[in-house]
């Protein structure tokens, strides 16, 4: 899954959250294939096209982040919410404001961009958006990166196959393509 913030005061609001802790810090990101909140004249589906080629329907736009307080007791290797399902609650009617749906997401601090077991783990039990896939979203800060992976896990006839995940590409405003595109 590729993943565009959809107007640029959004991502640098985002970034400056991501940089202003050492710690975990995790949440949604309410997303959606057409963006609500975008700033400029070019057409989104042109920006779409120009980025993603044949696929553009591959790529997903950021509406809105919420955030969910770490309870973790480990508080710089691991985001833990304070409490999963009312957090979950409280993002999900801010994704039905924006007619979205919701993506978790966590930072790494360590700019490690790959799932930990114990990501998978939680992909597998709280992220599935259908019976055998998970998505969530790894961000990283140092440069700012949003890692948005989509995980087949085993099937019922073989539940112990090793999962298998696919990592999308992030398109920050502050890309020379996107730049361009801002100009005109």
């Amino acid at each position: 899954m590729n993943l565009l913030f959809s107007n640029p005061a959004l991502e640098n609001r985002f970034r400056k959250m991501v940089h202003s802790t050492t710690n975990e810090i995790g949440g949604w990101l309410c997303i959606r294939c057409e963006p609500h909140t975008w700033p400029i004249k070019f057409s989104w589906r042109d920006t779409k096209a120009a980025l993603m080629g044949r696929e553009a329907d591959r790529l997903l736009f950021i509406e809105s982040v919420v955030m969910a307080p770490n309870e973790s007791n480990i508080p710089a290797n691991e985001w833990s919410a304070w409490d999963w399902q009312k957090a979950k609650e409280m993002a999900a009617e801010t994704a039905k404001m924006h007619d979205a749906f919701l993506l978790h997401f966590h930072t790494h601090p360590n700019n490690n961009s790959k799932p930990s077991p114990q990501d998978l783990v939680f992909a597998g039990s709280l992220c599935k958006v259908w019976s055998q896939r998970a998505e969530f979203c790894i961000v990283t800060p140092d440069p700012l990166r949003l890692w948005g992976h989509s995980v087949k896990f085993g099937t019922p006839a073989n539940p112990d196959a090793k999962p298998a995940y696919e990592c999308g590409q992030f398109f920050s405003w502050r890309m020379k393509a996107l730049k361009q595109f801002r100009r005109e």
